[in-house]
């Protein structure tokens, strides 16, 4: 179990990353617009992943806000551990 706890922590340690790259990374480059229509794009992927968040949310009897933050931030890298029962929350 402690395994797959770290893989997915890796993972959601890796969208972090992602996101520092798409906004840091791009303005340093002078790229400023590709790097927000990245981060939409990349936020659009999650909200297309709410539905099933909030399933499982509400089953483990975290708060609907709870739900949405860590799954725009983290996306199916929270839920499914969360669903699977790797994570608490």
């Amino acid at each position: 179990m402690m395994g797959k706890k770290i893989l997915w922590r890796s993972l959601q340690v890796g969208a972090l990353l992602l996101y520092a790259f798409i906004i840091w990374g791009s303005t340093l480059l002078g790229q400023a617009r590709p790097a927000w229509i990245l981060l939409g794009l990349l936020v659009l992927l999650h909200l297309t992943e709410m539905r099933r968040a909030l399933q499982v949310g509400q089953e483990k009897g975290l708060s609907p806000f709870w739900t949405i933050l860590m799954n725009l931030l983290f996306g199916f890298t929270w839920w499914v551990p969360v669903a699977q029962g790797i994570f608490a929350r």
